[in-house]
């Protein structure tokens, strides 16, 4: 039997289980849906405006949405880690490329 551990808002899943065979307990992520995420990515990217006014006032751009799912992959895979601000050049480098172009949503430069 597994529990639920977390659920994020774009229907991804994270649980628990007891492997007895192995006498541990397993943590699996099921990856949501991240079309959808895609999709208003690409809306935004033709049709909107990136510009954002942020809590404290201050205007900025919305360049990019990055879901957890493609920021643990590139973590996995590149190293990466997206939430550490010493790693943004790595993340500006992989947003602007043309394998994750459909993460961004302004044509601004990063």
């Amino acid at each position: 039997m597994a529990f639920l551990l977390d659920a994020a808002p774009d229907g991804a899943v994270e649980t628990v289980e007891w492997d007895y065979a192995n006498n541990r307990a397993v943590v699996q992520r099921v990856s949501g849906d991240l079309q959808p995420i895609i999709d208003r990515n690409k809306e935004r990217l033709n049709h909107g405006d990136s510009r954002i006014r942020t809590h404290d006032g201050m205007d900025a751009r919305h360049v990019a949405t990055v879901p957890v799912d493609v920021q643990y992959l590139w973590l996995q895979k590149y190293g990466i880690c997206a939430w550490d601000k010493n790693h943004w050049p790595a993340v500006k480098r992989l947003l602007n490329s043309n394998e994750w172009r459909y993460l961004r949503t302004s044509e601004l430069y990063l």
